[in-house]
């Protein structure tokens, strides 16, 4: 998971807002609306908008989005978990149609989501119609607040008997929770995980190790160069895995003798 920097609001989802909104306040002055009363977010540009973004990536794991993916609330519309924060579930619905709310997940990533936004305990719920974040601390990360390599890391484990896998481990509570409420650890992405590493990074990785064992500087740049090009560009998917990854094989104290080291996404 890395920083998703949004851009600006297409202007098609003000106007969907000023259109949308009114209606909501006046059905939730009777009682919560529901999922088929909150409508009129999901506007072309809207998406267009979204899917450049995040470089038709999903915003929590990382892999190439289909275009038929759903646009995913951070903070859930119509009902939200908030656990261990609150036992309270009613959703966010004014933020329905929010710019800083919407995001592009990919479908297994958006079921294990669903309600879940799990809040540190202590946590001042949002008021209808206030801002976020307000007294609410969230325990799920916000790919385009903060960059989530800072809360997850990828380490390579060694299993008697099965394939190496390489599994994503938190490095703060955000993390733990990212992983567990968004299945970040579940089983077809350990495959692509591996897959990625193994068939993907390889000969990016084997082309600095011979570099370095030769006597010419310049192969070594150009090896770390191609490799930084290739595999942490933000096109390319599981560029936090990517980093870590290159951090096992080859760790930064091995490229200070030649000014060079892997560089975080920011």
């Amino acid at each position: 998971m890395i920083r998703i920097h949004r851009g600006e609001e297409p202007p098609d989802l003000a106007d969907a807002r000023s259109k949308h909104l009114p209606r909501l306040r006046a059905i939730a002055a009777i009682a919560p609306p529901t999922s088929d009363q909150i409508y009129g977010y999901g506007l072309p540009e809207v998406r267009k908008a979204l899917w450049l973004a995040q470089h038709d990536k999903c915003c929590y794991c990382e892999k190439h989005l289909d275009s038929a993916d759903p646009l995913d609330h951070h903070r859930p519309k119509t009902k939200a978990r908030r656990a261990p924060g609150s036992e309270l579930t009613h959703g966010y619905w004014w933020l329905a149609h929010s710019w800083l709310n919407l995001l592009y997940a990919c479908n297994a990533c958006n079921s294990g989501k669903r309600e879940s936004f799990p809040l540190e305990p202590g946590s001042t719920l949002l008021a209808a119609d206030e801002a976020p974040p307000g007294g609410e601390l969230a325990l799920l990360i916000d790919p385009a607040s903060t960059n989530g390599m800072l809360h997850i890391q990828f380490e390579l484990m060694h299993i008697d008997g099965a394939k190496d896998k390489w599994t994503p481990r938190p490095r703060t509570r955000f993390g733990e929770s990212t992983i567990k409420v968004c299945k970040l650890d579940r089983g077809s992405l350990l495959d692509d995980y591996r897959r990625h590493v193994t068939q993907f990074m390889m000969p990016y990785v084997d082309r600095v190790k011979v570099a370095l064992q030769g006597t010419d500087p310049r192969e070594v740049h150009r090896a770390v160069d191609m490799a930084t090009r290739v595999l942490l560009c933000p096109t390319q998917r599981f560029i936090g895995l990517s980093y870590d990854a290159l951090q096992h094989f080859i760790p930064d104290a091995r490229l200070t003798h030649y000014n060079l080291a892997w560089h975080r996404p920011a």
